[in-house]
């Protein structure tokens, strides 16, 4: 939660944005194994399994560029 009593906010937006970059930085390691997964069978996919990769792929890229924004956030917020 981001309080809004002075110098707290900064401290708490600060500890929210790291909590968020580490989950999302879980996240996408997690993602990024199972894309590596599916690859592994690439000569046996159904389009079933092209689906849950393609689902996989739009979940790493997602993860990926809102870990970005975070980081420069926590840039901006450092400041």
């Amino acid at each position: 939660m981001i309080k809004m009593d002075g110098g707290k906010m900064n401290v708490n937006l600060n500890d929210y944005v790291n909590k968020r970059i580490g989950e999302l930085t879980a996240f996408k390691a997690e993602t990024l194994d199972s894309i590596k997964s599916v690859l592994e069978k690439i000569s046996e996919l159904s389009t079933e399994d092209e689906k849950e990769l393609l689902v996989k792929k739009m979940e790493y890229y997602t993860a990926a560029g809102a870990l970005a924004e975070l980081e420069k956030l926590k840039k901006v917020l450092s400041k």
